[in-house]
């Protein structure tokens, strides 16, 4: 569980090269169907139920993408997986399929918002562990402008950092005293790769692996690095100065700004400030002001996504998928019959 632009995908490499786990891209499955699933009906239908595997697949076989699986499985395949008709299960039929390819004991998930679905994942997977990875907001903010797909203007993106952190540490909170949730720093990753990745191994309760460090080495990664310029430091090792990087690219305003937003949440999980936490409410002018910021700037950069190999395919399946809210929802339940109103006394 994490923000995005937290490090989750170097930490998904490290896991992923240890010889008992497989660790896909992430086709972001729980996001993009939970929002469309009332629109599948009851799942005991097989009509609905083949729909939604299918639609499942077809995200992690867009071609060209950079969240591609290598394995094309089938319908039959994750069919054959799944032991109850939930999204739950066919996600996790899904992540078994990649797994058994590989011949590991278990795989790494590492998809946006998880989060919002850790509890859902817990009713599938009641061994489930879950890794709260966290990143100084202001670094995520100095990246999360390179983005086009997110909100580029310095307040929404603290919002957004601000509240992402607050259900991580929900999540965390019912989790960690049951010994399913671990709290780790990206910082602290990037300082102490080791150390860190060994206290990790002993929360999984697995050996560590000194080639969980080599994950840039493998030819995997390599190519994973050359298909998006969001993935171009998979292939480097650990890189110890990516930390801080807003003190140089950030100005003081937007800095205090931030801090403004987001302050109480740095602080929780140490990350000294280097102005007063104090919030102020936005005057309206205001927010309209760094609204319409954001919204120009997000149509600036928009184009620049269709540009990366397989943005266009991977966009046409989501459009498919928003497709099915336009459809006649389901019945789920037979209707009611209500007096007419003449027949009111």
């Amino acid at each position: 569980m994490s923000s995005e632009r937290s490090g989750s995908n170097l930490l998904r490499k490290m896991l992923g090269a240890h010889p008992r786990l497989s660790a896909p891209p992430p086709p972001h499955l729980w996001r993009h169907l939970t929002q469309v699933l009332p629109y599948y009906g009851p799942l005991v239908q097989d009509n609905g139920f083949e729909a939604l595997l299918t639609d499942a697949l077809a995200l992690t076989q867009v071609p060209g993408s950079h969240l591609q699986w290598k394995y094309p499985f089938t319908v039959d395949d994750i069919r054959a997986r799944v032991s109850v008709r939930s999204l739950g299960a066919v996600i996790a039929a899904l992540y078994d399929c990649y797994a058994a390819q590989e011949a590991s004991d278990g795989w790494v998930c590492k998809e946006n918002n998880l989060f919002d679905h850790a509890f859902q994942i817990l009713e599938t997977r009641p061994e489930a562990k879950f890794i709260y990875l966290c990143r100084d907001g202001r670094d995520v903010a100095c990246s999360v402008q390179r983005v086009p797909s997110h909100d580029q203007h310095l307040f929404f993106i603290a919002q957004e950092w601000r509240t992402e952190q607050e259900k991580c540490i929900r999540v965390y909170q019912e989790l960690h005293t049951r010994g399913a949730a671990m709290l780790l720093r990206y910082e602290d990753l990037l300082e102490n790769p080791e150390p860190s990745l060994i206290r990790l191994c002993d929360f999984l309760k697995i050996e560590y692996h000194p080639q969980m460090l080599a994950y840039h080495e493998e030819e995997e990664t390599k190519k994973d690095a050359a298909k998006t310029q969001y993935w171009q430091n998979l292939d480097k090792p650990v890189l110890k100065n990516n930390k801080a990087k807003f003190l140089a690219q950030l100005s003081p305003a937007d800095i205090r700004l931030f801090e403004q937003v987001a302050g109480p949440l740095l602080q929780a999980l140490g990350y000294p400030l280097l102005f007063s936490p104090a919030y102020k409410p936005l005057p309206r002018w205001q927010y309209a002001w760094f609204w319409l910021q954001n919204r120009l700037q997000r149509r600036r950069l928009r184009g620049q996504l269709q540009q990366e190999p397989g943005r266009a395919e991977r966009e046409k399946i989501l459009m498919r998928l928003r497709g099915r809210e336009k459809q006649t929802l389901p019945t789920y339940a037979a209707p009611l019959t209500y007096p007419s109103l003449q027949e009111k006394p």
